[in-house]
């Protein structure tokens, strides 16, 4: 039987995913999960997942309702969270513990089965046979969304792959006269999107021509370190490029004797050999063996080959494009070679940014 959800529980659970979302570029490989305590209609705690191996959602907002002294409201509440509550002793203790002990009454959950397989279920049963009313579903949708890296992570082993491409109205990614295609506004976006992710995927001609940092720059907030993760089959990458730093990854083919991958790795680079097929990395392949990094998410910015090589394998799972209002004619390289199939978008939103356009989508 569905479950008839209030207008007010649809409010806490969209501050619950509000909540979630400020823990962005600082819990992976963990979910982002936001929570909010309730009583007689008013909001008693609040919290969120703040950073890896630290205390989860649920536990911060019973933490926050007691530093609120609510302490003596908490007994009979009501818990909105988006996603359901841990069981298992891992970093932290079992957050279902902890909603027992203290005596909340219902839970209100948004994604009712973690994917982790030590969960999966267990948490919401154990809340039921401690008499707690549990009620599942609410903005499922919304924090599925909030939660597909480390959905996909859990499920398959592979990291989450958000292409990104700056293009020209004719769909050109390299500008006849300056650096940048897309205005500060789209580039301020993109270091946003930069730090939900745990890498930063380019081929090395991307390297070798515009020698980017591939990092985090924002004015505001907290920038997460991010690693670089270079393909480059053949090593030729400058060392005093400046993506190299402690932690940076270079892909090169298996079986390559080079007297710089020891130099590479004393400045704390990681070299990484993969498999190649007709010329070009395996993909997939390379993918379970980031998973295996816990690199849950990877931002694949090109170029043309990388690009192309991502979505002929359908390995893509969502796309932000950002357009700029020019042309600029058939002598700049354009975003995709040929293609095997044509990829068609799903859950397409559109953004003016300025006098750019930004079209975000995930891939069939």
């Amino acid at each position: 039987m569905s479950v008839k959800f209030t207008q007010q529980d649809k409010q806490f659970m969209r501050r619950a995913l509000m909540l979630a979302r400020r823990g962005e570029g600082q819990v992976s490989p963990n979910p982002l999960v936001g929570a909010v305590l309730v009583r007689n209609g008013g909001i008693i705690g609040e919290g969120y997942h703040q950073r890896y191996g630290g205390a989860h959602a649920e536990v911060n907002t019973i933490k926050n309702a007691v530093r609120r002294g609510y302490h003596a409201k908490i007994p009979g509440s009501t818990l909105y969270v988006t996603l359901e509550p841990c069981c298992h002793q891992g970093q932290t203790s079992p957050c279902v513990d902890e909603i027992i002990k203290r005596g909340i009454s219902r839970v209100v959950v948004a994604l009712a089965k973690d994917p982790n397989p030590l969960v999966s279920g267990r948490g919401i049963s154990k809340l039921r046979r401690q008499g707690i009313k549990v009620e599942t579903g609410l903005m499922k949708k919304e924090a599925s969304e909030l939660k597909y890296p480390f959905i996909k992570f859990m499920q398959t082993g592979l990291p989450f792959v958000i292409l990104k491409v700056g293009m020209s109205l004719d769909g050109r990614i390299t500008h006849p006269r300056q650096k940048y295609i897309t205005n500060k506004k789209s580039l301020t976006l993109v270091h946003q999107i930069r730090n939900n992710v745990d890498g930063i995927l380019v081929g090395i001609n991307t390297v070798i021509k515009d020698n980017p940092r591939l990092n985090v720059r924002l004015r505001k907030g907290r920038a997460k370190k991010i690693t670089p993760i270079i393909l480059d089959p053949n090593l030729r990458v400058s060392s005093r490029a400046k993506a190299i730093r402690p932690g940076t990854i270079i892909v090169t083919k298996i079986g390559l004797k080079s007297l710089r991958i020891s130099q590479l790795e004393k400045r704390g680079v990681k070299i990484l050999p993969a498999k190649i097929s007709r010329g070009k990395f395996v993909l997939k392949d390379l993918l379970k063996e980031l998973g295996k990094l816990n690199i849950t998410s990877i931002l694949v910015e090109g170029g043309q080959e990388v690009i192309t090589s991502f979505l002929n394998a359908r390995l893509v799972d969502k796309v932000h494009v950002f357009i700029s209002p020019e042309l600029f004619g058939a002598g700049q390289l354009s975003i995709t070679g040929e293609l095997a199939k044509i990829v068609k978008l799903d859950d397409i939103k559109v953004k003016k940014l300025e006098n750019n356009i930004l079209v975000t989508g995930y891939a069939k």
